[in-house]
C-alpha cells in the first residue's frame, strides 16, 4: 500500500484482501484520480524487482445496484445476532452479543 500511495498519490481507496495463499489489493480508480495511468504503469516494487499489474474487477457491461437501507424487515435481537455471527464469521468476527442498551458489540 505504501508503494501504491507513493506512485499513485491521488488514489483514495484501497483494501488488502486474500484468498487462501493469494494476496492482493483492491483499489478504487476513477479517471479523475488516475493521474499516473495505473492501468498502463501498474505498481513497481523496485526492491523486489517486481511490477504489479492491474485488472478490472467488473466489466463495462456490469450492472451496479445501489441499495438504500430503509424499509428493512423487522428481526428480533436473537435473529440479528445469529445472522451477524454467521455473516461476519468469515471475517474473523465472532460472539456478537447485545448490551442492555440495545447496541451490538463483540
Amino acid at each position: 500500500m505504501v508503494e501504491l500511495k507513493k506512485q499513485h498519490p491521488e488514489l483514495h481507496a484501497c483494501v488488502a484482501l486474500s484468498d487462501g495463499a493469494i494476496r492482493y489489493l483492491e483499489v478504487y480508480v476513477t479517471g479523475a484520480n488516475d493521474v499516473n495511468d495505473i492501468a498502463r504503469t501498474g505498481v513497481i516494487f523496485s526492491e523486489a524487482k517486481l511490477q504489479g499489474s492491474t485488472c478490472k474487477a467488473i466489466t463495462d457491461q456490469s450492472q451496479i445496484i445501489r441499495l438504500k437501507l430503509f424499509h428493512l424487515p423487522m428481526f428480533t435481537s436473537e435473529e440479528v445476532l445469529s445472522r451477524l455471527n454467521t455473516s461476519l464469521a468469515i471475517f474473523g468476527y465472532r460472539d456478537y452479543h447485545e448490551k442492555d442498551n440495545g447496541i451490538f458489540h463483540v
